[in-house]
């Protein structure tokens, strides 16, 4: 639900015209700072097998980087980096688990 509303947002504004960027050819293009607010509902039971806990342990979302994100909730990195610079929330839905992600989700588990 939330990835058709994230697409319908995107060719909306992108037929529009709504979206300019503004670019700082000085700066290094890097997304290596920007996070993502993941929702691993979906994946929960496969993260609480390979966590070797209880999947009511888990959080609801964890923030990974944008580009563990793309790749757990089928996203090209462009399409988050769209939603960036329309200055709305980067959040999206965990499809499959990595290491990265596993890792997070790890993390955030209390003692």
């Amino acid at each position: 639900m939330l990835r058709m509303t994230m697409m319908a947002v995107l060719g909306l504004a992108l037929s529009a015209g709504a979206l300019q960027a503004e670019v700082d050819t000085d700066a290094p293009a890097t997304t290596g700072d920007v996070m993502v607010r993941v929702d691993i509902s979906a994946v929960a039971g496969d993260l609480a097998e390979a966590l070797d806990t209880d999947k009511d342990a888990l959080p609801r979302s964890v923030e990974v980087p944008i580009e563990t994100a793309s790749r757990v909730c089928d996203m090209p990195v462009d399409q988050l980096e769209v939603f960036r610079a329309a200055d709305q929330d980067l959040e999206c839905n965990a499809s499959s688990v990595s290491p990265e992600l596993t890792e997070k989700v790890g993390d955030e588990i209390p003692e």
